[in-house]
C-alpha cells in the first residue's frame, strides 16, 4: 500500500499533537517494511523521520480560510496523483470531498466544543462546522482515548465502530534519572513542585498557583516550577505570578531535559479541566515522579490507581493533596512504585502496531 500521514504538527518545539504524529510515524517506519510511506507536510524541518521515507512537500497558506483550501482541495488533488491507498492525518482535519484514497483521522479532544472559552474563534468554528464533516467523510477514525471515543460518539452521533481507541505513550527516554545539570541551568536547588504543559487557561494553572501560595504559609521550603510553551490567554497567569520569588516559569523546554525536572520533582502537579489522554501525567509516572491530577476526561485512563486524583475545581482539595504529599513520605515512595508500574501499560510501538492493522483492514 501507498499510505500518506500528514506532518504539519511536528515541528522544533512541538506539543501533544506533534508528539503523536512523531512517535506513530516512527515506529511505523520501525516495524512495517512492506508498505511505502508518504510524509505530508507544508515545510522542511530537521528530523529523522523525514530522511528515512518519502516526502511531499505542499506549502501550506499563513491564511486560515487558506489553510482549510489546502486541506479540503489542493491536498486532496496532490494526493489522488500520488496514487494514495489511505491518507491518515494525524491532526483532525482531512479532505471533506469524495477521494479514490480511504482516509483516516486521528481525534486528539473535543475541547474547543466542550470548553470554547479556551480557545480562540477559530478552532471553535472549525470544531462546530467542519469537524462533523471530516468525520461523515473519514472512513476510521482513532480516539486517544476512551473519553475522547465517548466525546465523538456523544456530540456528532458516529456509530461507534467507525473508532478505534488507540492511546499515546511515555517515550523511553522518560525514565529516572539523578542529574541535576538541567537544573542548575534555571537555579532550581530546592525542593519543588511541578507543572508541565502549555501554559493556557484550560490547564487550570491559576488553581496551582493559588493552592502553592496558600500552602507556603505553612513556612515550606519549596518552590513552584511551571514548565512549558505560552498559549493562548497566559496574560492573566503571568499577572498572577507578579511579586512571588516561589515561583519559577522556564518557558519551553526540550523534550530531552524534561526527564530530569520530572525525576527531581517532589511531585506532578496537574489539575487540567480537559485533556484529550493527557501525556505530562504518564511521562512523569515513567520518570518515577508522583502524580496529582484531575478526576475528569481521560486523566483517570492514564494515571488509574497510580496517582491522586482531584476535582479541578476544588483548590481546598488539591491543597491538602499537596501538603499531604510532602509530608507522607511512604505514599511519596508507594505512588513512584505504582507510578512506573502504570506507565508500563502504554507503549508507542503497540499503538503503531494497532494503526497499521486499521491499514490494513482499510
Amino acid at each position: 500500500m501507498k499510505i500518506g500521514l500528514s506532518t504539519e504538527h511536528i515541528i522544533e518545539k512541538e506539543t501533544g499533537v506533534g508528539d503523536y504524529a512523531y512517535n506513530i510515524i516512527s515506529n511505523l517506519l520501525s516495524i512495517d517494511k512492506k508498505n511505502k510511506y508518504y510524509l505530508i507536510h507544508n515545510r522542511k524541518i530537521n528530523k529523522d523521520i523525514f530522511n528515512k521515507t518519502n516526502n511531499l512537500i505542499i506549502p501550506l497558506p499563513k491564511i486560515k480560510p487558506r489553510e482549510l483550501l489546502w486541506h479540503f482541495y489542493t491536498l486532496p488533488k496532490k494526493l489522488e496523483k500520488l496514487g494514495l491507498d489511505i491518507f491518515h492525518s494525524t491532526a483532525q482535519l482531512n479532505s471533506i470531498s469524495n477521494t479514490k484514497y480511504k482516509k483516516m483521522i486521528t481525534i486528539h479532544d473535543l475541547a474547543a466544543i466542550k470548553f470554547p472559552h479556551t480557545h480562540n474563534l477559530y478552532p471553535r468554528l472549525s470544531a462546530k462546522y467542519i469537524l462533523p464533516k471530516v468525520i461523515s467523510k473519514s472512513d476510521k477514525i482513532i480516539a486517544v482515548s476512551e473519553n475522547t471515543k465517548k466525546d465523538i460518539i456523544n456530540y456528532f452521533k458516529v456509530d461507534k465502530d467507525k473508532i478505534e481507541v488507540i492511546y499515546e505513550a511515555a517515550e523511553k527516554i522518560f525514565k529516572p534519572v539523578k542529574t541535576k545539570k538541567v537544573l542548575e541551568k534555571y537555579n532550581i536547588d530546592q525542593p519543588y513542585i511541578l507543572y508541565v504543559g502549555t501554559i493556557e487557561p484550560r490547564k487550570n494553572i491559576n488553581l496551582i498557583i493559588k493552592a502553592f501560595q496558600e500552602i507556603k504559609r505553612n513556612n515550606l521550603p519549596h518552590k513552584l516550577v511551571i514548565v512549558g510553551k505560552f498559549g493562548w490567554k497566559y496574560q492573566s497567569i503571568l499577572t498572577s505570578l507578579k511579586g512571588s520569588n516561589d515561583i519559577i516559569l522556564t518557558g519551553y523546554v526540550k523534550k530531552e531535559d524534561l526527564p530530569e525536572f520530572y525525576s527531581n520533582a517532589e511531585f506532578l502537579v496537574y489539575p487540567s479541566l480537559y485533556e484529550g489522554f493527557g501525556l505530562p501525567p504518564l511521562q512523569a509516572m515513567a520518570c518515577s515522579c508522583p502524580v496529582i491530577s484531575s478526576n475528569t476526561s481521560s486523566l483517570p485512563e492514564v494515571i488509574g490507581n497510580a496517582g491522586i486524583l482531584i476535582n479541578p475545581k476544588d483548590k481546598e482539595t488539591l491543597k491538602s493533596s499537596m501538603l499531604k504529599l510532602i509530608k507522607d513520605r511512604s505514599l511519596i515512595s508507594e505512588l513512584k512504585k505504582k507510578g512506573l508500574k502504570q506507565s508500563k501499560k502504554f507503549s508507542w510501538e503497540e499503538s503503531a502496531k494497532k494503526t497499521l492493522n486499521i491499514y490494513n483492514s482499510l
